[in-house]
């Protein structure tokens, strides 16, 4: 299988128990190595891995080190989705292959999907049915095409504890060039001491006016999955575009100044599209400015930003 001899290497094993400064020489080494007495396939294989590693180390904050992971997961997997494991709850932090809105914001009790409480109970990498008792109805429903009947689930081991699991399926899964990218994502994540996947740091989803998520009619649940799937997207977007002034405004504490044109022309589509056809909208928008853009200081957006959406 591709890969097989690097996920079983014990050199890479051993490097792994090193700090993510003395890792990252010696696992280009390994890789440069791998490479040379590799065919294509594998090659293609290696070159993926290691950008994958360099994609994961350049992450500054939690949505960017998601993405990266989920992207460099996508070589080797159709469809792919980062579940968080949260007071024992799914989140759905990022997909790869599908909708996003389908599952994005969705909470699934760990209760209703057996096979992720296998791998969170197990910390060993499960293949599952596509049912719904092993999956949840919710995953079932959105993972739905015919010809495919199992999917890989993989943890994301923080501290020993899994943090996160990586949902895989497709006609062809590469599982052990996944388990690599998983295993330095697990490294990448603890020994930069991000703490990129510990602790509550999703964007809940709820309404305002002391309304009540389970309240809402399916179309007003739909609106809300769609308005917060439009900020994450349009933030990501703003951080890869222009992240020069970005960084700028972050040493400045002053986002919006260099910003102000992309983040007001945002607000006026967030507005007319979403809190003009709800009266218990949230203001997504101003919450990922301040998780993605601003590293989860508000203050970092500066005295001219107008605040949030009311």
């Amino acid at each position: 299988m591709a890969v097989s001899t690097i996920d079983q290497s014990a050199s890479i094993r051993g490097v792994l128990d090193q700090t993510w400064e003395a890792l990252r020489p010696q696992l280009e080494a390994l890789l440069v190595a791998q490479w040379k007495t590799a065919n294509a396939g594998q090659q293609k294989d290696v070159a993926n891995i290691a950008q994958a590693a360099r994609w994961l180390d350049k992450a500054e904050n939690n949505q960017q080190w998601r993405l990266a992971l989920v992207q460099a997961t996508s070589k080797f997997a159709e469809r792919t989705a980062l579940f968080l494991i949260e007071n024992g709850r799914l989140f759905c932090a990022a997909v790869y292959g599908l909708e996003t809105e389908t599952i994005s914001g969705t909470y699934i009790p760990l209760s209703e999907a057996s096979a992720f409480q296998t791998v969170v109970e197990s910390r060993e990498t499960v293949l599952a049915l596509r049912r719904a008792s092993e999956i949840s109805s919710q995953l079932a429903a959105v993972f739905d095409a015919p010809e495919i009947k199992r999917a890989y689930l993989l943890p994301l081991l923080s501290n020993g504890r899994v943090t996160a699991i990586l949902y895989a399926e497709g006609a062809s899964v590469n599982l052990p060039a996944l388990e690599l990218v998983l295993t330095l994502a697990s490294t990448a994540s603890v020994l930069n001491d991000r703490g990129l996947m510990q602790g509550n740091t999703t964007l809940g989803i709820a309404p305002t006016g002391g309304g009540s998520w389970n309240n809402l009619a399916t179309e007003e649940k739909r609106l809300h999955l769609k308005a917060h799937h439009f900020a994450r997207v349009k933030t990501a977007a703003l951080l890869l575009n222009r992240p020069l002034d970005v960084r700028a405004g972050r040493r400045r504490k002053a986002i919006y100044t260099p910003l102000h044109a992309e983040i007001d022309s945002l607000r006026k589509q967030f507005a007319t599209q979403y809190f003009s056809k709800s009266a218990n909208m949230v203001d997504y928008l101003h919450l990922e400015l301040i998780r993605t853009i601003a590293n989860d200081d508000a203050t970092i957006l500066g005295s001219e930003y107008p605040g949030p959406m009311l």
